[in-house]
């Protein structure tokens, strides 16, 4: 009658010839629950009724995995290794600092540039590389968990302790859920080939804030003659530290601190606000002089700096003269000085700004203007953060986004000498272009996509777009990551992000992108209304059905009884949502996918599997839904045994697979569906990432073991025939 009973044998490779496979004439419809528990594979044997079966299979050769190359790895190899020489940077965040290392406190014994990031969970967040950008060796976490090098700085003093390489500075909370911050402060000891961190003190911060905002809670740290001075940007002081004792010196107030550093002459630099203050005095704060004001214009949004040697030359300047004036920087092009200070800008600048120690302007460097959406300019920087000038002159400057992660190496006359890209994030990510091979893309969770060239003959790939750039007025559902997979759909690329939002199981919300102006602008969206909090401001209220509120939350955070459907499509393409475009209806929602003709797929929408074709679209290519043309894909639908699957996909012909169970067959099932009845099922007794902790070790080829999330949606293969 055209349904499954059994798969007999999976992923097994046969000898050429006759082969013979055994049936017992039972099924796999049985689940023994208990077993699953208790890490065992048992599907309890059933026979099946008299009558006639079929047996029908697929056969392919087997499929060998090849090595090609990494896109957005910098590294040889860029994967982690024992040595920590391969990988480069953190996962979890993007870089913050640099600093350079002489030779005579390198690891390597030649000349280094110490690279930091905040946080990791699998890569270094500590590098020291040769001045040409090879790795040659790193830390995971300095100071306690999770924390690497967010800020760096060193010594410079003629007194300062001869085996301490650099510092490092950095916040985190006490305990796991504290709510309290403390500063970690550790020197980086020269030991053999290596840096062995060593605290210095570990201190309670006054004021104590959420994880997304610790980072800022320092501003810098600068050392002399074994005396250290962190910068507590949201605390308004500096904080004061012994090196040597390890111990609190005190405070002194500076409103807003930001980086920080001691020149040649032992003079404190700090950056206050827009200003640049200079004291003359700074070896306790007791007896710290009134600074002088060095720099009063031409900062927007200063973040970081650092002083080098004297520079002679004259600059060929990477922009235009016209472009360093509109900074409020003319180019002084004949300029010698004794000490050049550096400073990162962000604000609308996003560049690198050098003055001479008296605070006249020399030069810019970069491109200016704030990261956006759109084709990647490499001679643009993007939160330009930690600064190093190595004894080569070259100017390392540390990119604190994640669209991309980049260190970029310049040279003093503002040319691009290197840049050096990612990693991606925790678990990798990205995906191919299902028309075209050498398109990449990537989505960094809910910050935005790359789009990458891909080089298959030379094995390399280039950055060619910011795919899109998360928007402050158009917030995303928790948990629902920027686009990621191409779609096309009558000679236009589309793109949607249902594939990698919930890295466990199916996502409540899925939301559909369309390529536009070299942008993917948000075109449309469907699932619960309760997860996305731009449906419950005023002007949607009047959507919600009556007797259900936007702001009604049970346990797991949803809306429990409460959940409301929606769907939305941007009819007036200015990639915001209106009330005009957005309907809704009372019911419970599960996970959503996208198909390659643009429609809508609900895995639960309360007990049936759905989809909605888009029933017309708009001049510009956007498609428009109507609820009254829903397709039922299936009835009796169950909601998921464990932490995975929730995911549904249907093909032209009504067929569906759902990973799920489908009454009758039982709730820890994939299962398959035919014109909305039921036709097969498959075993997954450990339905989700946490089911699959207590699961067996596969005992033969074909065990569904924590089925999570779908990776993509269906695609033809040739020469097959059913």
């Amino acid at each position: 009658t055209g349904r499954r009973v059994r798969n007999l044998v999976s992923e097994t490779p046969f000898p050429a010839g006759d082969n013979v496979v055994w049936w017992d004439a039972t099924d796999d419809l049985g689940r023994d629950v208990e077993a699953a528990r208790h890490g065992l594979y048992n599907i309890p044997a059933q026979l099946v009724s008299p009558g006639r079966y079929r047996a029908r299979g697929l056969w392919r050769k087997e499929i060998q995995p090849f090595y090609e190359f990494a896109v957005y790895g910098t590294g040889n190899p860029p994967w982690s290794t024992p040595d920590h020489t391969g990988a480069w940077l953190a996962n979890h965040s993007p870089p913050s600092a640099a600093v350079f290392v002489p030779a005579a406190v390198s690891p390597t014994g030649e000349p280094s540039v110490f690279l930091g990031c905040y946080v990791t969970e699998g890569p270094d967040g500590f590098a020291w590389a040769d001045l040409d950008g090879t790795k040659r060796g790193g830390l995971k976490w300095i100071g306690g968990n999770w924390t690497a090098a967010p800020y760096l700085g060193r010594d410079t003093g003629p007194k300062a302790p001869a085996d301490v390489a650099a510092y490092v500075a950095s916040t985190w909370e006490t305990d796991k859920s504290s709510g309290v911050t403390e500063l970690r402060v550790t020197a980086l000891l020269r030991s053999g080939s290596g840096l062995k961190p060593e605290p210095v003190v570990v201190h309670r911060l006054e004021s104590s804030k959420p994880e997304e905002d610790r980072f800022e809670q320092l501003g810098g740290i600068a050392a002399h003659n074994g005396v250290i001075v962190c910068s507590l940007r949201q605390d308004n002081h500096l904080l004061w530290i012994d090196a040597a004792a390890g111990k609190v010196l005190g405070t002194s107030n500076v409103p807003n601190p930001r980086g920080v550093c001691f020149d040649a002459q032992g003079r404190l630099l700090v950056l206050s606000g827009t200003r640049l203050l200079r004291f003359s005095q700074a070896r306790d704060p007791k007896t710290l002089s009134q600074p002088e004001t060095v720099i009063s214009e031409g900062l927007d949004d200063p973040f970081g700096l650092t002083v080098g040697a004297s520079f002679n030359g004259k600059p060929k300047a990477t922009v235009p003269a016209s472009t360093a004036d509109a900074s409020g920087l003319p180019l002084n092009k004949d300029s010698v000085h004794s000490e050049t200070i550096y400073i990162s800008d962000h604000g609308q600048s996003h560049q690198v700004k050098l003055f001479a120690a008296d605070g006249k302007p020399i030069r810019v460097i970069g491109r200016p203007g704030k990261p956006k959406a759109g084709d990647y300019d490499q001679l643009h920087m993007n939160h330009p953060a930690g600064l190093a000038v190595d004894s080569k002159g070259q100017i390392w400057v540390t990119e604190h986004d994640y669209l991309p992660k980049r260190v970029s190496v310049w040279s003093q006359d503002g040319e691009l000498v290197n840049a050096f890209y990612g990693p991606g994030k925790y678990g990798g990510g990205g995906a191919l272009d299902s028309s075209d091979p050498s398109r990449f893309y990537y989505a960094d969770e809910a910050r935005g996509s790359l789009e990458f060239a891909l080089d298959w003959n030379k094995g390399t790939s280039k950055l060619k777009r910011v795919l899109y750039r998360a928007d402050s007025d158009f917030p995303l559902p928790f948990r629902a990551a920027a686009p990621e997979r191409a779609l096309y759909h009558n000679g236009q690329r589309y793109f949607t992000n249902c594939y990698n939002n919930n890295p466990v199981a199916g996502h409540s919300t899925a939301f559909l992108f369309h390529d536009r102006d070299g942008v993917a602008q948000p075109a449309a969206a469907m699932g619960m209304a309760n997860s996305w909090e731009v449906l419950k401001t005023e002007p949607f209220l009047h959507l919600w059905p009556e007797g259900t509120d936007p702001q009604s939350k049970d346990i797991h955070g949803h809306g429990g009884k409460n959940q409301v459907f929606f769907a939305w499509s941007d009819l007036n393409t200015d990639a915001r949502v209106q009330p005009d475009e957005v309907w809704m209806e009372q019911a419970r929602c599960g996970g959503v996918t996208v198909m390659d003709d643009l429609s809508f797929c609900i895995a639960r929408l309360n007990d049936q599997a759905v989809r909605f074709a888009p029933a017309r679209h708009s001049e510009a290519g956007v498609p428009i839904y109507e609820r009254s043309k829903r397709v039922v894909l299936a009835d009796g639908v169950l909601g998921p045994g464990s932490s995975g699957g929730d995911q549904v996909l249907a093909d032209d012909s009504n067929e569906a697979v759902i990973t799920l169970g489908v009454a009758p067959f039982h709730q820890h099932s994939l299962s398959g569906t035919r014109d909305g009845k039921p036709v097969w099922s498959y075993p997954s007794p450990w339905p989700g990432l946490h089911a699959s902790h207590e699961a067996a070790s596969p005992s033969f080829p074909g065990q569904v073991i924590g089925s999570t999330r779908l990776m993509g949606g269906l695609f033809e293969v040739k020469g097959c025939q059913a």
